[in-house]
């Protein structure tokens, strides 16, 4: 029959069931199939042992570092506490378990990783070596019980085919042997198309017959040698069949094995679909949310310099515009809309014990003044016309360096009034995207009181990363300041905690802890943020920090604490939930788990603190 078509023009109607059969027959027995799909599953494995050998995407892939990691790592974890002797098992809690093995696990993955990802790798190369073998014998398997799946030759046999004449010479025959229309109208290979999809099928049977299956109430499939076999072409693996050559199909062959490298691109993405999303893929750039700023119409409005006991006329005049200029070039990157006022003053604590914040229920501001620092500026938060605002204090001694003749002084002088602000900014971005948040109190009291201790870790981060380059060389005293806070804490809340054996006052001994805790996380932060926004180490050449961090076991501590505050800032202007925030309370824990308390909330949604009496055992004379 094929054979009469030589010298005919029209096209010739088949038996859709021969045909079904034919096409079916084809496709299946092609090598091409086996090889396809052992390359794309090859290719698959590949990826997934690539995303497995790196340490940062195995964090994102395990979730390591979410409020909740992947369901593996929960039943990893859950098994471990199962297996913990019931004499142990009883004195601690799951939650608690739970907390403690989440914050080693994340502190200490890359030495799991280390360990872990060689094993992969042989599993990944096995795999990859028996994948031809196995895939061989599943298309032999396959071949013995039919020629191919009743429902593709079901659906096939369901189609209209008829054979259709062209030139001699006109059409090519690709490895993938048929073709199949898509919904978007391109042409691709028939085996990656559904069944439920299946509208048209084109077959070469020779270099000038295309038999065609179509619907039986569809329009006629109309398609010139040369459209099908630019689809013929790309539709290929590794190669077509061609009876000549021509300076065409030379052009054609460069298309090979794009429309199957899409269908491998797909699939891959869509295994990949099923594992949390990569942090690296940041949903709101710094950089987009500055220009975003900058294109924002700011109000026009007078900016408003204070001096108070501290400044002639000709010296506010001067330091003024020197503000002004600082306040002019932040305003380029950062929206300080919500900027109130900034006051230099002589009674720094006055002003800001006196300052009106229009919320009554705030306590009282205080400066910093300790054996650790003494503070020079605040940002505090007032209510103004409706609208959260900030209004920068600082003392009078700012003033004076911003005129001082000293490089040095002045330098720290803008770095300041850099930071406050940046500061400015933040609220902006917080206010704007978590509305009504600021100030609001949290239902729960115990989140409330983690919640106080983290409070200024994002906006600390922010204002040192956006303040950097203005004083570089300041780090050192950042560095300095963080150890001393460190130290101190580690002095006092033994201290306290001994203390509490005796009084019994629970709620005070916390106040006190996190008295000393919460200067640990915002000068770190700081220290954080400022080698952030210079890109450099934090840690330095001597390595005397380095030794620091070790000796108080935070080394890796310091390194997650790091990570959160960065996603945090790579969601700047976007974030979505006050979680966001709240998941750093876990490095308040962290912190009361080194000083021998332990805070855990049972199912029912108690909360309950340990504080084992073997913290103070040599103290207490226990042995």
């Amino acid at each position: 029959m094929l054979g009469s078509l030589r010298n005919s023009r029209s096209s010739v109607t088949v038996d859709a069931h021969m045909a079904a059969e034919v096409v079916a027959h084809l496709t299946v027995r092609g090598a091409f199939i086996r090889d396809f799909f052992a390359s794309g599953f090859q290719e698959m494995l590949v990826t997934i042992g690539s995303l497995f050998s790196s340490e940062e995407s195995s964090r994102s892939i395990l979730g390591i570092d979410y409020v909740e990691p992947a369901d593996m790592v929960l039943d990893a974890i859950n098994s471990a506490y199962a297996e913990l002797p019931k004499v142990v098992s009883k004195q601690l809690p799951r939650p608690l378990f739970m907390r403690l093995a989440s914050a080693h696990l994340r502190e200490n993955f890359q030495d799991f990783h280390n360990t872990f990802a060689p094993q992969l790798e042989l599993i990944m190369t096995k795999l990859q070596h028996e994948l031809p073998t196995l895939a061989r014998r599943g298309h032999a398997k396959a071949l013995e019980q039919r020629m191919a799946p009743d429902k593709r030759v079901a659906v096939l046999s369901s189609l209209t085919w008829t054979v259709r004449p062209y030139d001699r010479h006109s059409l090519i025959l690709p490895d993938c042997v048929a073709l199949s229309e898509f919904t978007d109208g391109s042409l691709g290979p028939l085996h990656i198309q559904e069944n439920e999809k299946l509208a048209s099928v084109l077959v070469p049977l020779s270099d000038h017959c295309l038999l065609i299956g179509q619907q039986a109430d569809a329009s006629r499939f109309d398609i010139s040698a040369q459209e099908f076999n630019r689809s013929a072409s790309a539709s290929c693996w590794e190669f077509f069949i061609a009876s000549h050559k021509s300076e065409e199909l030379t052009t054609f062959a460069t298309e090979i094995g794009h429309r199957p490298r899409e269908f491998l691109s797909a699939t891959i993405d869509d295994v990949r679909k099923d594992f949390p999303v990569f942090l690296d893929e940041q949903l709101a750039e710094t950089s987009e949310i500055r220009a975003q700023a900058e294109e924002k119409d700011a109000p026009n409005r007078t900016l408003s310099v204070h001096f108070l006991g501290c400044a002639d006329q000709e010296k506010a005049q001067r330091v003024a515009g020197i503000v002004a200029s600082i306040v002019q070039e932040v305003g380029k990157h950062f929206p300080l809309n919500r900027l109130d006022t900034i006051t230099f003053a002589l009674d720094y604590a006055a002003v800001l014990r006196d300052l009106d914040t229009g919320f009554p229920q705030l306590k009282t501001l205080a400066p910093t003044e300790d054996s650790c620092g003494i503070g020079v500026a605040m940002a505090p938060l007032v209510l103004r016309d409706g609208q959260m605002c900030v209004c920068v204090i600082a003392r009078s001694w700012l003033s004076d360096a911003l005129l001082n003749e000293s490089q040095s002084a002045r330098s720290t002088a803008i770095h300041t009034l850099v930071g406050m602000m940046a500061r400015v900014a933040f609220v902006e971005y917080l206010d704007t995207s978590l509305p009504g948040t600021l100030l609001k109190p949290l239902p729960d009291a115990w989140n409330a009181f983690l919640f106080q201790q983290i409070e200024g870790v994002c906006s600390a981060y922010f204002s040192a990363r956006v303040a950097a380059p203005y004083a570089p060389e300041i780090g050192d005293g950042y560095r300095t300041l963080f150890c001393n806070v460190l130290a101190r804490a580690d002095i006092e809340v033994p201290k306290e905690r001994l203390a509490y054996r005796t009084q019994g006052k629970l709620d005070e001994f916390l106040g006190k802890v996190a008295e000393m805790v919460r200067p640990v996380l915002v000068h770190c932060a700081t220290l954080i943020g400022h080698f952030d926004g210079l890109e450099e180490s934090p840690f330095d050449e001597e390595g005397s920090f380095s030794s620091a961090l070790q000796a108080a076991g935070l080394g890796a501590w310091f390194d997650v604490y790091g990570r959160d505050l960065r996603r945090n800032h790579d969601r700047i202007g976007a974030w979505s939930s006050l979680e966001e925030f709240m998941f750093l309370t876990v490095h308040v824990e962290r912190h009361l788990w080194r000083y021998g308390i332990f805070p855990w909330r049972s199912e029912e949604g108690t909360v309950r603190v340990e504080v084992p009496l073997i913290t103070d055992a040599e103290a207490l004379a226990l042995f």
